[in-house]
């Protein structure tokens, strides 16, 4: 994702506002889909786990080598994130311990 950043002196997570900021409307939605925490989708307030959220999007991400949720229509990807389970790494990538 664009909000990470790899340098010489390490990894930089950027982009943690939005954990604060409940959506008054799904058009306003801010931020990169697919990494938008549950309760920020369903205008809940929201806080710090919403960034945590995301970053276990990235770590799954980075373990399987896929998203995981994936959507040709915003409606579809929200709606997948909010009632479905996701497929285990281990069973996409048979090398994780």
């Amino acid at each position: 994702p664009s909000n990470i950043l790899i340098t010489r002196g390490g990894v930089k997570l950027l982009d943690f506002s939005l954990s604060r900021h409940a959506f008054t409307d799904l058009n306003q939605i801010q931020g990169t889909l697919g990494y938008i925490a549950p309760e920020l989708i369903l205008q809940k307030e929201s806080d710090l786990r919403a960034d945590l959220y995301a970053v276990g999007v990235v770590l799954y991400e980075i373990l399987s080598g896929i998203m995981p949720y994936k959507a040709k229509r915003l409606s579809g990807l929200l709606k997948k994130q909010l009632e479905k389970s996701v497929i285990p790494p281990r069973k996409l990538n048979n090398t994780i311990p």
